[in-house]
């Protein structure tokens, strides 16, 4: 490739990408805005359970609404763990369909970045020159830019461990025929087979840690309890 073709490549690909990258930070911000809003949805549900658990220990519903930040209307409704796990598959499904869309993009953004570096290996080699340096600085100042962009991640607001542990306070425990409907199991007839006789009839929360986050009985396709037992990323300071 002549000089010249090569300086006008690389200034549309660092075009390209510096768009991408701006329309990646927008995306991160709607999805953040998305999250945050199934994440709410998640704390009324527990919210709810709280207050149908224990209604002569909260002095009002505000009271509890300040305490989760949250604006609750519990009139006439109960909610049972059980109802809370329910709403956790249905929101933990959307907030896991959400993060896969950014992690499409931060793919794209690697592949981007891969050529990039390669163009600039292809730059290094050409005679110095104003035109030829100037681009180069541009490019690498692209490449970090792109690094910096993958550095941004969504984190997890809630304490999911946490929160699902306490559904266990006052001896509450979860039936096996309830958690086999909540959850979608490994894939492979004899794989459930020995899965559902590794399921106690009656399972409180070390039991169901044990069976979802050691072994692994959700479908790696449709693994929600896992993905809230299992939180890896540090919440926000």
């Amino acid at each position: 490739m002549k000089r010249s073709e090569l300086l006008q490549l690389v200034d549309f690909k660092i075009k390209e990408m510096s768009d991408y990258i701006q329309a990646y930070g927008d995306l991160v911000k709607a999805n953040y805005m998305k999250i945050l809003i199934f994440e709410q949805n998640i704390l009324r549900f527990y919210a709810k359970v709280i207050l149908n658990r224990n209604p002569n220990q909260i002095e009002s519903n505000e009271q509890l609404g300040r305490s989760f930040n949250i604006s609750i209307d519990t009139n006439g409704t109960t909610c049972t763990p059980h109802d809370f796990l329910v709403a956790l598959r249905f929101f933990m499904r959307k907030i896991k369909s959400v993060r896969k869309v950014g992690e499409e993009c931060q793919k794209n953004i690697k592949k981007k970045i891969t050529l990039l570096e390669t163009m600039a290996i292809e730059l290094e080699g050409l005679p110095r020159g104003r035109k030829r340096d100037r681009m180069l600085n541009r490019l690498d100042s692209c490449i970090l830019s792109g690094k910096g962009a993958l550095a941004i991640k969504i984190p997890n607001n809630l304490d999911l461990p946490t929160t699902i542990q306490q559904l266990f306070n006052n001896a509450w425990q979860l039936e096996n025929d309830a958690l086999i409907q909540l959850i979608t199991l490994k894939d492979g007839l004899i794989n459930q087979d020995l899965l559902l006789k590794s399921i106690p009839d009656l399972i409180n929360f070390p039991e169901l840690y044990k069976l979802i986050v050691i072994d692994r009985i959700e479908s790696i396709n449709d693994c929600y309890l896992f993905d809230a037992l299992n939180v890896i990323e540090s919440k926000p300071s």
